[in-house]
């Protein structure tokens, strides 16, 4: 049975002289951990010590660590972009190397010959002496082997886990609001992804003329994001496809229900003129385009109100 760790666990860093892609494998198979980096506590993350500093001793350093959203530039231009990082807050423990598999438990493959051409068998002696030439290339082979394959991963992380296995920390207010940044840049990231392949999606579905289960998107994605209405494959399919019916007034009521209190609010003409073409493309008066735009933003401002730590 897995060991359950009570925080989120990441290993970082390259497969350079200190491997971490097999412990990453290693310690997925040996426990299980939380998916994302928690509201309120720390992350373990696990970092390995550079080549030039390791020691058998020191391979790795394990830490708290919470995320957060940092300038990087790129080497060749000066202008910054936002990118995550984890803060390292407290070191927790230190980690040797991982453990030798000895040289007789190594898996030995079979030997094969059968790329030795005759003349090169007859020149070694034989097919006995040929394979027995080809044996004792294989053991100095495996001797001097210095890949990840010699290490014994499995027992490596049974032991890690067990310094893992440690109670939640809980983070600083400001780290918690460090921490609240790095998953905002998250959604805006997924919300980018998203909206992408709605794009991409629709442009497939007008391709394929497969438009019948669009035929609620002239009221559907004003309401979700007034920006989709100017997207090229969803103005088409809008107006290829006939608007669905609006629902019927309960019996007795006459003319315009009440919506609310009138706002008077002062447009400027020229954004005015760009609100009409967007109402025209959805098939909505002005006001009605204004409201489901007003609606869409509220909407997704109380999503990221209530992403924020209380």
């Amino acid at each position: 049975m897995k060991t359950t760790l009570p925080a989120a666990l990441f290993v970082e860093g390259l497969d350079d002289h200190v491997p971490v892609r097999p412990l990453r494998t290693a310690l997925a198979e040996a426990a299980a951990w939380p998916a994302g980096s928690g509201r309120t506590h720390a992350d373990l993350t696990i970092y390995p010590v550079h080549e030039d500093r390791a020691t058998a001793s020191r391979w790795y350093e394990v830490w708290w660590t919470h995320r957060t959203v940092t300038a990087a530039t790129e080497w060749d231009a000066t202008e910054a972009y936002p990118e995550i990082t984890a803060v390292r807050i407290e070191r927790v423990t230190v980690l040797p190397a991982p453990p030798v598999i000895p040289l007789d438990q190594r898996p030995v493959p079979p030997v094969d010959i059968s790329h030795l051409t005759e003349a090169e068998i007859t020149m070694l002696g034989g097919e006995d002496r040929a394979r027995e030439s080809a044996e004792r290339q294989q053991r100095i082979a495996i001797a001097r082997d210095r890949t990840v394959g010699i290490y014994d991963w499995a027992a490596y992380a049974a032991t890690v886990i067990d310094q893992l296995d440690l109670p939640p920390r809980s983070l600083t207010p400001g780290q918690r609001a460090a921490a609240a940044l790095a998953r905002y840049f998250d959604a805006q990231r997924a919300e980018s992804a998203a909206r992408a392949s709605a794009l991409g999606m629709t442009a497939n579905a007008l391709q394929a003329g497969d438009l019948d289960p669009l035929d609620h998107f002239g009221r559907t994605v004003p309401l979700l994001d007034p920006t989709l209405v100017t997207e090229r494959p969803v103005a088409e399919v809008i107006a290829r496809t006939p608007q669905a019916p609006q629902a019927p007034q309960a019996p007795g009521r006459r003319g315009r229900p009440s919506i609310g209190p009138t706002i008077n609010v002062a447009y400027p003409a020229d954004l005015l003129t760009r609100v009409d073409a967007l109402a025209e493309r959805s098939g909505l008066s002005r006001a009605e385009w204004l409201r489901q735009a007003v609606a869409a933003e509220v909407g997704r401002g109380e999503q990221r109100a209530a992403s924020l730590p209380d």
